[in-house]
């Protein structure tokens, strides 16, 4: 007999099994902090120090080291501005304890915003933790002194900082790799939708893909910075810095590939037809031709095809969307096939194409590192899909496929090979390219 599992009770392992360790060393740290500060330090009511610990390490992976010192510095901060407010307010209650916690978190928040530039600004936590202890300070006052609240930050941030610099520290290459290979996952699902056949995705779901495609690469962001931080504090990966170094300079043109993928997507969501008089919808791409009124302007992210015309005083940028309808005149419409519900606007080597970069980003998601068999077939797969985006510009030369549209995904198709091709170049062990293009396992991007 087998029993479905729902999807709360799937999403709910899935994120257990991807805290993994810190589960673990989360409760370790809060607890060995209570006991050094309470046992060994003799303090009464140590909450600082488990609450260090526990608030610095949570159950994230990335930037722990740095939470750490956000955390240390904003309780330093925080019980500093409190004992000061404390010292000239006493220990007030009612309407004048309400004004000295005010006065401590108004204080406390302006330094904290002033002096924390650099890391202490990624995140909330300095601020948060500055303000918080600002009013521990104050609504809990007489259970101990600030020194000892003091001492009692510095233990849990101290044991916070001893499991992720010296003892546990995350390892900086697997970081990056899981980051992106998530990424590359992410563009390989958005290509397999716009290759699938007969079926034009939504605007919605244009916009969908470009939320999940750049949280995964503000996730990668961290990790980078993560795996800097780790081989920078961490004295067991300090041999690793050139290997990060250059991991990193790998992952940087994962944005670049984004962007061309986002690209094709929205292109694969964007082919309307615009009826004689009517008016171009936002968002929808101009197809060659097609005159912009006199005076309109538009905004950051209109896209123009090759060919299409403005007239004087119009401004359009490449990759943006216009945010208001731009008339067009009556007698400029979009070419027999751009677009209209259920029309197909893109012949099918372009459909071919788009598979092939498909499992180009499959093959780069499953590969395990620079130089891997994984790299080499999605290489070939980005150099067919040239081929084919080739073929089908032939096709479209020769009238059997003439829509502005279909040559305008082209030239996206051909741009999103090009750039897959170089950036399996830029994993491979060469680091340049052979000088016979049949002298590696590869094909050189400038050929078909």
């Amino acid at each position: 007999m087998t029993t479905r599992v729902s999807p709360t009770i799937r999403g709910a392992r899935r994120r257990v099994a991807g805290a993994g360790w810190n589960v673990v060393q989360t409760p370790a740290a809060a607890g060995l902090a209570w006991y050094i500060a309470h046992t060994l330090l003799g303090h009464h009511q140590p909450f600082f120090a488990p609450t260090a610990a526990a608030v610095s390490l949570s159950k994230n992976r990335t930037l722990r080291t740095q939470s750490v010192l956000q955390l240390m510095g904003g309780v330093v901060l925080g019980i500093g501005v409190g004992a000061a407010v404390e010292a000239v307010a006493g220990q007030a209650a009612g309407a004048a304890g309400a004004v000295a916690i005010a006065v401590a978190v108004a204080v406390t928040l302006l330094l904290t915003l002033g002096v924390g530039g650099g890391f202490l600004e990624q995140g909330v936590l300095f601020v948060n933790q500055g303000t918080t202890s600002a009013i521990l300070m104050i609504a809990v006052a007489g259970a101990a002194t600030a020194t000892e609240r003091l001492s009692d930050a510095l233990v849990g941030g101290g044991v916070a900082l001893a499991m992720t610099v010296v003892l546990f520290p995350a390892a900086p290459l697997p970081l990056i790799e899981d980051a992106d290979r998530r990424v590359l996952a992410a563009l390989r699902d958005t290509l397999a939708r716009i290759a699938r056949p007969g079926d034009r995705p939504g605007p919605e779901w244009a916009l969908a893909a470009g939320q999940r495609v750049h949280a995964r690469l503000a996730a990668l962001q961290r990790a980078e910075s993560t795996a800097r931080q780790v081989v920078v504090f961490a004295p067991r990966y300090w041999p690793q810095r050139p290997r990060i170094r250059r991991a990193c300079e790998q992952a940087a043109p994962l944005h670049l590939l984004a962007a061309s993928v986002l690209s094709l997507a929205h292109a694969s969501a964007a082919g309307t037809a615009i009826p004689a008089g009517g008016s171009v919808p936002a968002g929808s791409i101009a197809s060659a031709g097609t005159n912009v009124s006199a005076g309109s302007i538009a905004s950051v992210g209109t896209i123009v095809s090759a060919g299409s015309t403005a007239s004087a005083g119009s401004t359009a940028s490449a990759g943006s969307t216009a945010s208001e309808e731009t008339s067009v005149p009556a007698g400029n419409t979009a070419p027999a096939g751009a677009g209209g519900a259920g029309a197909e606007p893109w012949p099918s080597p372009l459909r071919a194409a788009v598979a092939e970069l498909t499992a180009a980003f499959a093959a780069l998601a499953d590969s395990t590192g620079a130089g891997s068999a994984g790299n080499a077939q999605a290489a070939h797969h980005a150099a067919r899909a040239r081929s084919l985006v080739a073929g089908a510009v032939r096709r479209d030369d020769a009238g059997e496929d003439d829509t502005t549209h279909a040559r305008f995904a082209a030239m996206l198709v051909e741009a999103c090979a090009a750039d897959t091709i170089t950036y399996t170049w830029l994993l491979h062990d060469y680091g340049s390219f052979p000088p016979n293009p049949g002298s590696g396992p590869f094909c050189p991007p400038d050929l078909p």
